[in-house]
């Protein structure tokens, strides 16, 4: 009769395909789309307006399905972006939020020069008027404009390889977006989206022991919001740190299409801000 050692039990223990909250990211957040989980701010120069970042992804659950070349791993996200109009009574007034909450399944293959990554999320997206919005004094919504019950529960796949080299990292990707659920019912359930992200790959100097990288990116979406349009997102700026690894982003940014705030969903807009982000891939 055979008999399990000790030995034998820590071995297959350390062998086992299942990790609890692993340590990064397969799937990063991309930078020109809107729903993505962030922290940072971005100023508008022409209004001195504020777009505020908050939010945060973690993967729970990781499965080897390759050795340490293939994996899926499961997460969640919360986030939310709000639109700072002025600054009042030592404290921003905030015109408009979006939140958002979900979870995603993600899936990363290394080869030799570059990763195949997918990602696969279903979210809940609403949209809310808040206080920067309304007249306390006059006890009415600014501009006449009153809330509208936004609400869109979607599910999209994203398909972005990433492409090493020694001159740079380049991620190109597209992806679809169909909504469950909507809120007003005009809205169309299909969204198209693609984009590419490029970092530079030698450093072009080094901070406080941080290297510097150039990096740049180009987002662009097809939504019917009610009709269906484009929209545009394009930014450049600098990465203290690596484009993989936790860091500071300091940034330009230029948009034109549909206002991302989505109880404005129906406003075309064209917008240039300068920014930062920090990165926190795990």
């Amino acid at each position: 009769m055979a008999v399990t050692t000790f030995a034998q039990v820590e071995k297959n223990v350390h062998s086992a395909t299942i990790e609890l909250f692993p340590s990064e990211l397969n799937f990063l957040p991309l930078r020109g789309y809107a729903a993505e989980a962030k922290l940072g701010i971005l100023y508008y120069t022409a209004n001195s307006n504020l777009k505020v970042d908050i939010g945060n992804t973690m993967e729970i659950i990781k499965i080897n399905t390759g050795g340490t070349d293939e994996n899926i791993k499961v997460g969640i996200e919360f986030m939310g972006y709000a639109y700072s109009t002025s600054y009042k009574g030592y404290r921003l007034q905030i015109s408009a939020l979006d939140g958002f909450f979900g979870g995603h399944v993600s899936y990363k293959k290394k080869h030799t020069r570059y990763d195949t990554d997918i990602r696969f999320r279903y979210m809940h997206n609403s949209a809310h008027l808040v206080d920067g919005s309304y007249e306390l004094d006059l006890e009415k919504w600014k501009e006449d404009k009153l809330p509208i019950p936004f609400t869109r529960d979607f599910a999209e796949i994203f398909y972005a390889p990433v492409f090493y080299t020694e001159q740079v990292t380049l991620r190109p990707y597209a992806g679809l977006s169909w909504a469950a659920r909507i809120r007003p019912g005009n809205l169309k359930r299909t969204m198209y989206m693609a984009g590419v992200e490029c970092y530079s790959g030698k450093q072009i100097g080094v901070l406080y022991n941080s290297p510097l990288f150039l990096f740049g990116s180009y987002y662009t979406q097809l939504a019917g919001l009610p009709e269906y349009m484009l929209s545009h997102n394009l930014q450049a700026g600098i990465k203290f740190g690596k484009w993989n690894e936790k860091g500071l982003n300091l940034y330009l940014c230029y948009y034109k299409g549909n206002n991302f705030y989505n109880e404005y969903h129906n406003q075309r807009i064209s917008r240039f801000g300068v920014g930062f982000t920090v990165d926190f891939p795990g």
